[in-house]
């Protein structure tokens, strides 16, 4: 996303990390990565699209599957959990509702 000049929200930034290692990584296959893991394809496709936010050792699993070390995502994951934990404002500064998934 930054090489396109476009800056990641904090829940994006965990998610374009994971792609970039799995591009470093080749590209291997969502399902060749869960048969090193024990990520299912569904939760491998939700890390990169970051359409989920999975727990830290999932995080850890998957960038070692990708021959990563996974401490430089932490601060990419705590940011990501801190973004899903604040509440979401409207843009005259009220409350929304959150939608996850």
């Amino acid at each position: 996303m930054a090489a396109r000049g476009r800056v990641p929200t904090q829940r994006q930034g965990l998610a374009a990390a994971l792609r970039g290692l799995h591009l470093a990584a080749a590209r291997p296959r969502t399902e060749q990565l869960g048969e090193h893991t024990c990520l299912t394809v569904h939760a491998i496709t939700g890390m990169f699209f970051g359409t989920a936010l999975p727990c830290w050792e999932d995080v850890e699993e998957l960038a070692h599957a990708l021959n990563a070390e996974a401490q430089p995502l932490r601060p990419l994951w705590n940011a990501a959990c801190a973004a899903l934990a604040a509440p979401l404002r409207s843009a005259a500064g009220r409350p929304v509702m959150k939608v996850i998934g």
